[in-house]
């Protein structure tokens, strides 16, 4: 129960600890924090390799990840969610922890509007290839945070509430918000 606190279940929206604990269970992204020690685990990530500069990331995603609803989870899936958090119009609270990824700075900061610019690429449905706007040898570690889970496209461009409970791709899926009240389920 979360009493009179507004929940938002919006990854790109949220500043409550309690928010972001509930994001472990709605939301999957490329890699999580392994519980005993911290350090950054593959989660939707099956594998990934880096370039030998430490600048280009290539991450593939497990051929069983889905959304709630069975479709699949798709490297798309992160590169619009991504884009969508460093949207000048988003104004997404963590936005600023994209700037490591190259050119999405610039984006965020509205200095360029070709989301080609940002240094994300879709390889193949499972396939996303992140460049960096140099070497960040913490990047798995920041890829931990929920701003960088993915979004299903039915919630790109719309008022979530309207359309509760909505596709996610974590251990659980919401059920009911009601009072401050949120139910999941297994998912």
């Amino acid at each position: 129960a979360f009493n009179d606190l507004d929940i938002e279940l919006d990854p790109h929206h949220s500043i409550y600890s309690a928010e972001a604990q509930v994001f472990t269970a709605l939301y999957e992204g490329l890699f999580t924090y392994d519980p005993a020690t911290l350090d950054p685990v593959k989660a939707a990530c099956r594998s990934y390799t880096k370039s030998q500069d430490g600048t280009t990331y290539t991450f593939y995603i497990r051929e069983d990840a889905t959304w709630s609803d069975g479709t699949p989870l798709l490297a798309q899936d992160f590169r619009d969610a991504w884009l969508r958090a460093i949207s000048p119009a988003e104004k997404a609270d963590y936005a600023a922890f994209f700037d490591v990824i190259a050119g999405a700075r610039d984006f965020r900061l509205g200095k360029s509007a070709d989301p080609a610019s940002v240094g994300l690429s879709v390889i193949a449905d499972k396939i996303l290839q992140v460049r960096l706007a140099g070497r960040a040898d913490y990047f798995t570690r920041l890829l931990c945070h929920h701003s960088f889970s993915p979004l299903h496209p039915s919630l790109l461009a719309t008022d979530w509430r309207k359309i509760f409970p909505f596709p996610v791709n974590g251990p659980y899926k919401p059920v009911s918000l009601e009072k401050g009240t949120l139910l999941l389920a297994k998912n």
